[in-house]
């Protein structure tokens, strides 16, 4: 590269032409450990909530509420939980050379569930159910999918 590319290089960008760079690698194992911990415990919680919104559904005597009990519970997660649980389970112990190479793809499915999670009808439905039943999908699994976030990206 010639002189004058690498003045412009040097003064636009801050770096000098040919300088290389690591970053470390994303997160910790510790924050990792922590936010799978409380991405567990914010799955429960909801797991257990929806389970009885949908108990309370079928047993509602309204046919459409019923239906909705006992078919429409799993589609919340809308193919989220799975995948998320196996990226959680790919990044085992969570180091930072697995964080590192597998962590992106986990990254993706966090953002993604997160994002669903924000922007679905039917969880802010649930949420706010008509049964008074205490169920906050969004207020639980948002704080733990941003730790799980904050963790892989270090």
């Amino acid at each position: 590269m010639s002189d004058s590319r690498n003045a412009w290089v040097k003064r636009v960008l801050g770096v000098n032409a040919g300088q290389t760079f690591s970053l470390p690698p994303p997160g910790d194992t510790a924050a990792f450990m922590a936010a799978r911990n409380a991405w567990r415990e914010a799955s429960e919680t909801v797991d257990g909530q929806i389970a009885a919104l949908a108990r309370a559904l079928r047993a509602s005597g309204d046919e459409e509420l019923e239906e909705i009990g006992e078919f429409g519970m799993n589609a919340l997660t809308a193919g989220y939980k799975v995948p998320l649980m196996a990226a959680l389970m790919e990044l085992g112990s969570g180091s930072p050379e697995v964080i590192a190479k597998t962590g992106p793809k986990a990254l993706a499915v966090v953002r993604a569930f997160r994002k669903h999670i924000d922007s679905d009808p039917r969880i802010a439905v649930c949420d706010d159910n008509p049964l008074g039943l205490p169920v906050s999908i969004r207020a639980t699994l948002g704080p733990a999918l941003a730790q799980l976030e904050m963790a892989l990206t270090g």
